[in-house]
């Protein structure tokens, strides 16, 4: 997932609610103050569709993409 810097307040609170299902966040700095977050996941698959379907809804992101593998 892609988004701005100023956006940061928003992931962390929809991603506290999700810890049962997070392995894994990497966080980097982009140019421009944008963030990139890469989350590794695990469990439940509506609790991870729950997840994707929030940061969608927030109208904040500026790019989400789920990898299932």
């Amino acid at each position: 997932m892609i988004h701005n810097q100023e956006e940061e307040d928003i992931v962390s609170d929809i991603k506290h609610n999700f810890e049962d299902v997070t392995n894994t966040q990497i966080h980097n700095h982009l140019q421009n103050n944008k963030c990139l977050e890469i989350f590794v996941l695990n469990g439940d698959s509506n609790r991870i569709i729950n997840l994707v379907r929030l940061f969608k809804i927030s109208g904040k992101m500026a790019y989400i993409k789920l990898v299932v593998a």
